[in-house]
Protein backbone atom coordinates (compact mmCIF):
# COMPACT_ATOMS: atom_id res chain seq x y z
CA UNK A 1 0.00 0.00 0.00
CA UNK A 2 1.22 3.53 -0.68
CA UNK A 3 0.82 6.69 1.13
CA UNK A 4 -0.18 9.32 -1.17
CA UNK A 5 -2.58 12.17 -0.04
CA UNK A 6 -4.28 13.35 -2.99
CA UNK A 7 -5.78 16.22 -1.02
CA UNK A 8 -2.69 18.46 -1.48
CA UNK A 9 -2.35 20.35 -4.90
CA UNK A 10 1.21 20.04 -5.98
CA UNK A 11 3.01 23.44 -5.93
CA UNK A 12 2.23 25.21 -9.40
CA UNK A 13 4.94 24.95 -11.97
CA UNK A 14 7.81 28.12 -11.98
CA UNK A 15 6.46 30.52 -14.59
CA UNK A 16 8.24 30.46 -18.59
CA UNK A 17 11.61 31.79 -18.78
CA UNK A 18 11.30 35.46 -20.27
CA UNK A 19 11.83 35.41 -24.12
CA UNK A 20 14.73 37.61 -25.88
CA UNK A 21 14.39 38.57 -28.91
CA UNK A 22 17.66 39.19 -30.47
CA UNK A 23 17.67 41.99 -32.77
CA UNK A 24 21.05 42.11 -33.89
CA UNK A 25 20.13 38.92 -36.38
CA UNK A 26 19.13 40.16 -39.62
CA UNK A 27 15.46 38.61 -39.96
CA UNK A 28 13.71 37.58 -43.24
CA UNK A 29 11.63 40.40 -45.21
CA UNK A 30 9.49 39.08 -48.02
CA UNK A 31 10.24 40.86 -51.12
CA UNK A 32 9.02 40.72 -54.92
CA UNK A 33 12.23 41.89 -56.38
CA UNK A 34 15.57 41.60 -55.05
CA UNK A 35 18.05 44.30 -54.44
CA UNK A 36 20.49 44.55 -57.41
CA UNK A 37 23.65 45.95 -57.81
CA UNK A 38 23.78 48.59 -60.60
CA UNK A 39 25.45 46.65 -63.82
CA UNK A 40 25.06 43.14 -61.84
CA UNK A 41 27.00 41.08 -59.85
CA UNK A 42 29.75 41.67 -62.73
CA UNK A 43 29.76 45.19 -61.58
CA UNK A 44 30.70 44.25 -58.20
CA UNK A 45 33.43 41.91 -59.68
CA UNK A 46 35.02 44.69 -61.34
CA UNK A 47 35.84 46.65 -58.42
CA UNK A 48 37.36 43.55 -56.41
CA UNK A 49 40.94 43.96 -55.79
CA UNK A 50 43.34 41.50 -55.19
CA UNK A 51 45.17 42.15 -52.10
CA UNK A 52 48.84 41.30 -52.73
CA UNK A 53 49.44 38.97 -49.39
CA UNK A 54 46.53 36.75 -51.23
CA UNK A 55 47.65 36.96 -54.39
CA UNK A 56 51.38 35.69 -53.49
CA UNK A 57 49.87 33.51 -51.26
CA UNK A 58 47.57 31.72 -54.08
CA UNK A 59 44.26 32.25 -51.81
CA UNK A 60 41.32 31.88 -53.93
CA UNK A 61 38.14 31.48 -53.45
CA UNK A 62 34.44 32.92 -52.62
CA UNK A 63 33.59 35.26 -49.70
CA UNK A 64 30.00 35.89 -49.02
CA UNK A 65 28.48 39.21 -47.58
CA UNK A 66 25.21 39.98 -46.23
CA UNK A 67 24.27 43.43 -46.65
CA UNK A 68 21.50 45.16 -45.24
CA UNK A 69 19.87 47.50 -48.11
CA UNK A 70 17.73 50.15 -47.74
CA UNK A 71 15.05 51.91 -49.38
CA UNK A 72 17.58 54.23 -51.28
CA UNK A 73 19.85 51.11 -52.23
CA UNK A 74 22.21 52.34 -49.35
CA UNK A 75 24.60 49.54 -47.74
CA UNK A 76 23.98 50.40 -44.00
CA UNK A 77 25.79 47.17 -42.59
CA UNK A 78 27.59 44.19 -43.76
CA UNK A 79 28.56 40.94 -42.18
CA UNK A 80 30.98 38.44 -43.60
CA UNK A 81 28.76 35.32 -43.62
CA UNK A 82 31.76 33.08 -45.50
CA UNK A 83 35.31 34.40 -45.01
CA UNK A 84 38.43 32.91 -47.12
CA UNK A 85 40.63 33.26 -43.42
CA UNK A 86 42.24 36.60 -44.52
CA UNK A 87 41.27 40.03 -43.38
CA UNK A 88 42.37 41.62 -46.19
CA UNK A 89 40.10 39.69 -49.03
CA UNK A 90 37.24 40.41 -46.70
CA UNK A 91 38.06 43.81 -47.04
CA UNK A 92 38.41 43.89 -50.64
CA UNK A 93 35.02 42.50 -51.09
CA UNK A 94 33.42 45.11 -48.76
CA UNK A 95 35.06 48.13 -50.72
CA UNK A 96 33.87 46.62 -53.96
CA UNK A 97 30.14 46.01 -53.08
CA UNK A 98 30.20 49.41 -51.70
CA UNK A 99 31.54 50.80 -54.86
CA UNK A 100 28.30 50.01 -56.66
CA UNK A 101 25.26 52.03 -56.87
CA UNK A 102 22.49 49.49 -55.52
CA UNK A 103 18.66 49.28 -56.46
CA UNK A 104 16.70 48.63 -53.32
CA UNK A 105 14.42 45.39 -53.04
CA UNK A 106 10.82 45.74 -54.65
CA UNK A 107 7.48 45.09 -52.27
CA UNK A 108 4.62 45.75 -54.02
CA UNK A 109 6.42 48.78 -56.01
CA UNK A 110 7.41 49.86 -52.68
CA UNK A 111 11.37 49.95 -52.15
CA UNK A 112 11.32 48.14 -48.59
CA UNK A 113 14.83 47.51 -45.96
CA UNK A 114 16.31 43.87 -46.19
CA UNK A 115 19.36 41.45 -45.84
CA UNK A 116 20.81 40.53 -49.20
CA UNK A 117 23.78 37.66 -49.60
CA UNK A 118 26.38 38.45 -51.80
CA UNK A 119 29.29 36.24 -53.11
CA UNK A 120 32.63 37.59 -53.99
CA UNK A 121 34.55 35.31 -56.35
CA UNK A 122 38.66 35.50 -55.86
CA UNK A 123 40.07 33.60 -58.91
CA UNK A 124 43.87 34.46 -59.85
CA UNK A 125 43.06 32.89 -63.35
CA UNK A 126 40.68 36.11 -63.76
CA UNK A 127 43.43 38.63 -63.02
Amino acid sequence: LTNFDFTETPPPPPPPPETHIDDSLPTFVPFDEPPSPVGGLAAIQRHVVYPEIARKAGVEGLVILHLQIDEKGEIRRVRVMKSLGLDAMDEAAITAVKAVKWNPAMQRDMPIMVWYSVPIRFDLTNE
